[in-house]
C-alpha cells in the first residue's frame, strides 16, 4: 500500500482531521474511489491507500491511447466523481493523471477527495456545495479526457497555443464538459459511451497490454 502524511491546517487538531476523513471515507464508498485506511503515528496522520497505479505511470496514456480506453477511464472517474458529489457532499478539486488509477485487475480508481480546508468546523453533511464548484470538477474531467487521447508530447504542443484535433464523440463529449451547466448525469448518457460501451473488454485489453 502507498501511503502518504497528512498536513494540520492552522489550529486544527488530530481530532478533526480523523473525524473528516472517516466521515468522507464512509460517505464516498465506491467501487471506483481508492479504498485508504488513517493511522497515527508520533502524531503524525498516515493515510494508506490500496495499491494502484496512477494514469501518468504508464507509457500507454501518456503516449495516447485510443478513444474506447479514454472512454472506460471516463465512465469509472464519472462513476466515482457522482458518488463524491452526491453521497460524500464534496468536491475533489484535483482531477488529471495522477488522481486517476488503475488497480491490478485495471479498474479504475480516482483518489481520495482533497480535503476540507476549515480547520475550526466539523464536516457538516448538510453542507451544500455550489454548482459551479462541482462544474470544475467536471471540466477536469474534459480536460483529463483530452490529455488520454493525445498524450503528453501533444499536450504540451496544445498548451503552446496548437489545435486540439479529436474524434466527433469525443470532441462533443469534451465539449459537454466544459460548456454550460454540465452534470454528471447527462455525460453519463452522453453518445460516447453508447459507442464504446463494451467496458469489460476495454478492462481486459487493458490488463494484458499493462501486464
Amino acid at each position: 500500500m502507498a501511503s502518504t502524511e497528512i498536513e494540520l491546517f492552522g489550529s486544527e487538531t488530530i481530532y478533526h482531521v480523523l473525524n473528516e476523513l472517516y466521515v468522507t471515507n464512509r460517505c464516498c464508498r465506491h467501487d471506483n474511489i481508492l479504498d485508504c485506511k488513517s493511522t497515527v503515528q508520533n502524531r503524525k496522520i498516515l493515510v494508506s491507500f490500496e495499491s494502484s497505479k496512477s494514469l501518468d505511470s504508464f507509457s500507454l496514456f501518456q503516449q495516447g491511447c485510443k478513444e474506447e480506453f479514454v472512454s472506460y477511464v471516463m465512465m469509472g472517474t464519472l462513476a466515482a466523481l457522482d458518488c463524491i458529489h452526491a453521497s460524500g457532499n464534496r468536491v475533489h478539486r484535483k482531477i488529471n493523471e495522477n488522481t486517476v488509477f488503475l488497480d491490478k485487475n485495471c479498474r479504475v480508481k480516482l483518489e481520495f477527495p482533497t480535503r476540507i480546508s476549515n480547520p475550526d468546523l466539523e464536516y457538516n453533511a448538510k453542507t451544500l456545495i455550489s454548482p459551479f464548484a462541482k462544474e470544475i470538477d467536471i471540466k477536469m474531467v474534459g480536460d483529463l479526457a483530452c490529455s488520454l487521447y493525445h498524450g503528453k508530447s501533444q499536450k504540451k504542443k496544445l498548451s503552446e497555443g496548437g489545435r486540439s484535433t479529436l474524434p466527433v464523440l469525443l470532441q462533443d463529449f469534451v465539449n459537454c464538459c466544459v460548456g454550460r451547466s454540465p452534470t454528471i448525469s447527462k455525460l453519463m448518457d452522453h453518445a460516447l459511451f453508447k459507442q464504446f460501451n463494451e467496458f469489460d473488454r476495454y478492462q481486459q485489453e487493458l490488463k494484458e497490454l499493462l501486464e
